[in-house]
């Protein structure tokens, strides 16, 4: 599945619903390690606003492969787990007619909306195991730290597999947790 159809619904959705992928064809048993890279970031030092945030998502998917029983290997691992903080710009042209005038004033708003991927890949093959994806903006959560390791938590949850195993563990899905 390629990622910019994710982005289609990351944008286009109403909901901080998951988007996400597991590759049906794929052994899940031979991997017991991870490594953790954005390639962004490789290519590019992060602002000082957004360097919080990349610490905060890494924390969070040592967290979660941690849950599934994986070990982090920095050197050669069995998985990488890649993630994208992806940032759009949306301007909207609004018209805007008062009351004291007949003339219609053009103004335009732009906001930025931003989304999450995480993928799980084999790097001896380069294929793609696992992909999710929400919009960050949809999470009703105080600070962006926070919204970060919910958002990495939910992603996660649809990924039911524990290191060495094809079998699904529905007990990874914290969202049937009260």
């Amino acid at each position: 599945m390629n990622k910019w159809l994710f982005l289609y619904f990351i944008i286009f959705g109403c909901s901080e619903r998951v988007v996400h992928f597991v590759s049906p064809k794929i052994d899940l048993s031979q991997y017991h390690s991870f490594g953790i890279t954005n390639l962004k970031l490789n290519r590019q030092a992060p602002t000082a606003d957004v360097a919080p945030l990349f610490n905060t998502i890494e924390l969070s998917i040592n967290t979660e492969m941690k849950r599934r029983g994986y070990i982090k290997n920095v050197l050669s691992p069995d998985l990488i787990v890649r993630y994208e903080l992806i940032a759009l710009q949306q301007t909207q042209l609004i018209n805007n007619q008062n009351n004291y005038s007949p003339a219609i004033v053009n103004n335009y708003r732009t906001s930025e909306e931003y989304g999450l991927l995480l993928e799980l890949i084999d790097p001896a093959s380069s294929k793609t195991l696992w992909q999710a994806s929400v919009d960050l903006k949809k999470f009703d959560v105080k600070n962006r730290e926070q919204t970060i390791t919910t958002a990495v938590t939910r992603l996660f949850n649809t990924y039911q597999y524990k290191a060495g195993s094809n079998d699904l563990y529905p007990e990874l899905d914290l969202s049937n947790k009260k």
